[in-house]
């Protein structure tokens, strides 16, 4: 596969890389940052086409591939724009173009590419119990929760499994206005909406329907890895951007009379972490590959891929850190920005150690 960017992949990310330097940043840089903006900045990011980037054009996508997504996404991450990019387009509205009835694509799939409506992915069981029960459909209704939905407060659609009577997976799109339904907003790491989710009893008459039993599973797992390929790409966006800054602190930080890069143990740490980000690099790129493959070399290869992000996500992050000292983890140092969202994206849908059991399992 020829990874080298087309001429419209390079319009993509410069288009990407003036919003997220110029809209999508605020000056100096805010931690902690309201719904309202996040909302706003959502919108914005909608408004260049982004948003519906892998729907199909005429459901008011723009029907490109996944390796556009990738662009964009490490665009995304360079400037830490900290939006649910990977989770509610690259994923969720994927899942929507392909399983949503045709009434449903029409109502709701354009308005959503157009930012006016965000859907996310609520498939994370209650993380509070050793073995949760999970959503399940009890007397036609749904009942349980899911945790740690990211954008969950802020989303108008989620899209939920759920377990039947017979233990077959239902994949079903929820309106989050729906009266049995109870969000709890909780910041995650990185200053960004998530929610734990309650259902206390939706009827199945008032959810849209989007797969059952092993097609189901099927499309969610194509949807899930998309978007981990995905949160790679803009974890190196990330690290690329951590290591500059790095470098450029210790040229203009002095010790002893001369700046802190011309000692060699500094000197040997910065090689240590770019080799890092040539290695996750890699990794994206094995992974992005691996999306035209079958679907449990995908898996796998998708599995490996983000395990060795997360790995070399906080290997970074901590050296940074060293780098920094103190002032590298405070609010008002914009690099501690970059290492919250790197741990933050390392714990989304499985982080590393979870991807190294599911890359061995499947060998």
């Amino acid at each position: 596969m020829n990874f080298e960017l087309n001429d419209e992949q390079r319009m993509l990310e410069e288009a990407v890389s003036k919003l997220v330097s110029g809209k999508l940043r605020s000056e100096p840089p805010v931690f902690a940052v309201s719904d309202a903006v996040w909302e706003q900045r959502w919108q914005q990011l909608a408004e260049l086409g982004v948003a519906g980037l892998l729907v199909n054009p005429e459901h008011g996508g723009a029907g490109m591939g996944v390796l556009d997504a990738v662009v964009v996404a490490r665009t995304l991450g360079r400037g830490n724009a900290r939006l649910p990019f990977a989770v509610c387009a690259a994923s969720a509205l994927w899942l929507l173009d392909q399983a949503a009835a045709p009434a449903f694509k029409a109502q709701w799939l354009a308005k959503a590419c157009a930012g006016e409506v965000l859907v996310t992915l609520a498939v994370d069981d209650d993380n509070h119990r050793p073995q949760p029960p999970g959503v399940r459909l009890e007397g036609q209704a749904l009942h349980g929760r899911k945790s740690a939905v990211v954008a969950g407060g802020l989303a108008q659609w989620l899209i939920v499994t759920a377990q039947d009577a017979a233990g077959a997976t239902q994949l079903l799109a929820v309106s989050a206005d729906h009266p049995a339904v109870r969000i709890d907003s909780v910041p995650q790491l990185d200053g960004h909406n998530s929610a734990e989710v309650h259902f206390n009893g939706v009827p199945l008459a008032d959810v849209e329907e989007l797969g059952v039993g092993a097609d189901a599973e099927a499309l969610l797992a194509q949807a899930l890895d998309i978007g981990r390929v995905v949160l790679c790409a803009e974890a190196l966006g990330l690290l690329e951007s951590l290591w500059r800054q790095t470098v450029d602190y210790l040229k203009e930080r002095r010790q002893f009379k001369q700046p802190l890069i011309q000692f060699q143990v500094l000197q040997h740490r910065l090689v240590d972490m770019l080799m890092a980000v040539e290695s996750a690099h890699s990794s994206t790129l094995l992974g992005a590959a691996s999306l035209h493959e079958a679907a449990a070399t995908r898996s796998q290869q998708v599995a490996l891929a983000k395990c060795r992000i997360g790995r070399h996500a906080v290997q970074v992050a901590e050296q940074a850190t060293q780098c920094f000292g103190g002032m590298g983890i405070t609010d008002e140092f914009e690099s501690s920005h970059y290492t919250r969202r790197l741990h933050t994206i390392d714990m989304t849908w499985g982080n590393a150690d979870e991807q190294l059991r599911r890359y061995a399992a499947q060998m």
